[in-house]
């Protein structure tokens, strides 16, 4: 019994590394004017926008390359 149980742990420990994959941390800044047609709030979702493009755009080049 015990023997069993150790081989499936040991299928379930390679089976769930084949599925792992490669993790990639990227750090972005963001701009955005402020101007008489955006309020603050509008503003900054777009510098957040901006910043998330060219974060996946780094990301994507790396990945690539």
């Amino acid at each position: 019994m015990l023997r069993i149980i150790l081989i499936l742990a040991l299928e379930f420990f390679l089976v769930s590394s084949l599925f792992a994959s490669q993790s990639t941390i990227t750090e972005s800044e963001g701009y955005a004017c402020m101007g008489e047609d955006r309020t603050k709030r509008q503003t900054e979702e777009i510098a957040l926008q901006d910043a998330k493009r060219k974060a996946i755009e780094q990301v994507s080049t790396y990945i690539h390359a």
